[in-house]
């Protein structure tokens, strides 16, 4: 009597199957538990950033950004650092200084 081997279609497709719904689980897992950005409110700003200067300002996708530029983290080796952090709607437009530094 011969034996074979039989492949059955139905179980491939039921590992597939399940292999799918955990990669997508997986992926909705992640993008729950992803950081999200910071917004700086006007006392966490003053926090964080007294001594940085307000280098730009600008609004992309109803979301309000401030560059800042901090003279004594200045690195010559890495040229001009600047940083870009999210404000809220107040600060973005009634800033122009953080800090004793003006713009």
């Amino acid at each position: 009597m011969l034996k074979t081997k039989v492949i059955h279609q139905n179980t491939i497709s039921k590992y597939a199957i399940v292999a799918l719904l955990i990669l997508l689980l997986s992926l909705v897992i992640l993008k729950n538990h992803s950081r999200k950005e910071f917004i700086y409110n006007y006392i966490e700003l003053h926090t964080q950033y007294k001594n940085y200067k307000v280098i730009d300002k600008y609004q992309k996708d109803n979301k309000y950004y401030l560059i800042v530029f901090n003279k004594s983290y200045f690195d010559t080796s890495t040229k001009i650092v600047y940083k870009t952090i999210r404000v809220t709607e107040n600060v973005y437009y009634n800033l122009y200084f953080v800090g004793d530094n003006i713009k």
